[in-house]
């Protein structure tokens, strides 16, 4: 955390831009206990006063409601339609009375959101995906139920949604060492996080690229998506596999290995940068340089790391051509019948699924992966073979249909995995097709 704030601004208020930099980058990314948060917390507050004085009195008529410019977090939302619930019970202050029974509805349902989002804040981050599913009803009420909600302004709250969400997670990780922490405690997080991200963003794609699509109030905008949860979602996926490359070397070379191989520094470039910060293009641009310069870093050992997991699968040094040989039955092998059986490499492949990413240890690996698949759909044939002549329970309706759709999953498995985040990371890209 730096000593001081820098804030950057064009045409906008630079006292509004202060308040949303406060709220979206320093607060979440500062300590606790820290007598800086104090202090920003305070001066948040202070600005927060001054931005949105007398914000629901300039609201005159309904078309004035499409003025948010002035609405940066959840809370000015709630409090501003609270405000406005108010007005509408003094019709000399305001022209918006016909439409009071729909702004006490919006109020209801905007303060709720931003009640369950403040009290997520100090629950488990396993809880997020529940409060995101309550949040996206909600929005589905309002959009139906509420005209006088407009399509601009629900945009603008699914771009608040999103920056809590992303604060959120980002202050999951406040003070975490990715590369020295405990490896399954990082790992709950980060599934737990991406868990939360990928749904959030479902929901809302459904919303409005289906269901609004079809409801009686059409929604015309096309599919919202929010760009910076796009790119905190592709992070976090990165930082998962980063660590799980890191925990499995740690695993794999012995501490004197470890040190002839100089492994640890392999990591530096990541540890020189805060690795969830990526909202600017500045931020992207430097983890992409730590990304390319520990690429460039681990290439140097990827030989070692094939070799070396070659004698923890197999007993043995293989080469890759020494696994084509095997795995494509060119030759006879002479390794133990358990260390071929499909099971149990598939078994050692998720044991090491984040050092199997690596571009060289995957290619030298790809007879085995070929080889695993093949075996898991002779098997699953077997045993659609076996349901229909029923030796197998009974010959019930339906199962041709499993016993294919099984098939299907062993086929696509990894695609599925590589477009669906919620996936285990842990467990994917076990079989991959290249």
């Amino acid at each position: 955390m730096q000593d001081q704030i820098v804030v950057s601004f064009t045409r906008q208020d630079p006292i509004a831009v202060l308040l949303q930099s406060l709220n979206t980058v320093y607060l979440p990314s500062s300590k606790d206990s820290s007598e800086l948060t104090s202090q920003l917390k305070e001066l948040t507050a202070a600005l927060s006063r001054s931005v949105h004085k007398d914000r629901a009195g300039r609201a005159r008529s309904v078309e004035d409601l499409d003025d948010f410019k002035d609405i940066l977090s959840l809370a000015d939302e709630a409090g501003f339609w609270q405000e406005l619930e108010t007005l509408t019970e003094q019709p000399h202050k305001s022209k918006l009375e016909p439409n009071k029974e729909e702004i006490h509805k919006v109020s209801r349902i905007i303060t709720n959101i931003s009640r369950s989002f403040k009290e997520s804040e100090e629950t488990e981050v396993s809880r997020i995906s529940e409060v995101l599913e309550r949040a996206a009803n909600s929005m589905n009420q309002l959009w139906v139920d509420c005209g006088v909600y407009s399509e601009g302004r629900t945009r603008h709250l699914f771009g608040l949604i999103s920056e809590v969400v992303q604060c959120r997670i980002q202050s999951e990780f406040r003070g975490t060492d990715f590369w020295t922490g405990k490896f399954n405690d990082v790992r709950i997080k980060l599934n737990e996080c991406l868990k939360s991200l990928s749904s959030w963003l479902r929901q809302i794609g459904e919303l409005t690229q289906k269901i609004w699509q079809e409801s009686s109030r059409k929604w015309k905008s096309g599919q919202w998506s929010d760009p910076s949860l796009l790119r905190l979602k592709k992070r976090l996926n990165e930082l998962f596999i980063f660590r799980s490359q890191h925990d499995e070397l740690m695993r794999l070379f012995s501490p004197k290995e470890q040190e002839n191989l100089n492994i640890e520094s392999i990591f530096d470039p990541f540890r020189a940068i805060s690795a969830l910060h990526c909202s600017s293009s500045f931020n992207q641009e430097e983890w992409e340089a730590a990304q390319s310069q520990y690429k460039e870093n681990i290439s140097k050992i990827e030989s070692a790391i094939f070799t070396k997991l070659t004698v923890e699968i197999f007993g043995k040094k293989l080469t890759p051509a020494d696994l084509a040989d095997i795995f494509q039955k060119k030759t006879p092998s002479d390794l133990p019948s358990e260390k071929l059986n499909p099971t149990q490499l598939l078994r050692e492949f998720r044991r090491w699924c984040g050092l199997m990413e690596l571009e060289n240890v995957s290619a030298g690996f790809s007879a085995v992966r070929e080889s695993i698949l093949h075996n898991l759909i002779d098997e699953a044939t077997k045993l659609n073979r076996e349901f229909k002549g029923g030796k197998i329970g009974r010959n019930v309706e339906g199962d041709d249909k499993c016993v294919a759709e099984i098939l299907c999953c062993l086929l696509y498995t990894s695609d599925a995995a590589d477009e669906e985040d919620s996936v285990d990371l842990g467990g994917r890209r076990i079989i991959k097709k290249k």
